[in-house]
């Protein structure tokens, strides 16, 4: 069995919530999940494995968004504040992207239903 995992990179808030669920997996198989959990101090090695794993799956826009990021859990936060934000233009702007979303747009409706799902959750 081969151990080559392949994750896209995280491009932007258009991959985001894949990429996220991707490299959480990632760093459970690696035991480094501790290093982006919030109130657990993990080793120094363990941490800068967790942020250097991170910096390998982004980008070059995101990669200098946390550039100075000196724990896995800052930069972690940092894509997430900046990614995935809350509030209630972001939630306007989800609405009305969901209400112009049409099976028409899409080649499946698998594809077209996964979208309605991103959007929902």
């Amino acid at each position: 069995m081969s151990d080559k995992i392949s994750i896209e990179k995280l491009i932007g808030q258009s991959n985001y919530e894949v990429w996220s669920l991707r490299v959480q997996s990632l760093l459970v198989k690696g035991s480094l999940s501790d290093a982006i959990e919030e109130g657990v101090t993990p080793k120094g090695e363990i941490d800068q494995k967790a942020l250097a794993n991170i910096r390998l799956t982004i980008e070059d826009g995101p990669l200098l968004q946390i550039q100075y990021s000196k724990t896995a859990l800052e930069a972690w936060k940092l894509l997430k504040n900046l990614y995935s934000p809350k509030g209630f233009s972001s939630e306007f702007l989800i609405c009305k992207e969901l209400f112009k979303t049409t099976l028409s747009k899409y080649s499946s409706i698998e594809e077209y239903l996964n979208k309605v799902k991103q959007l929902t959750d």
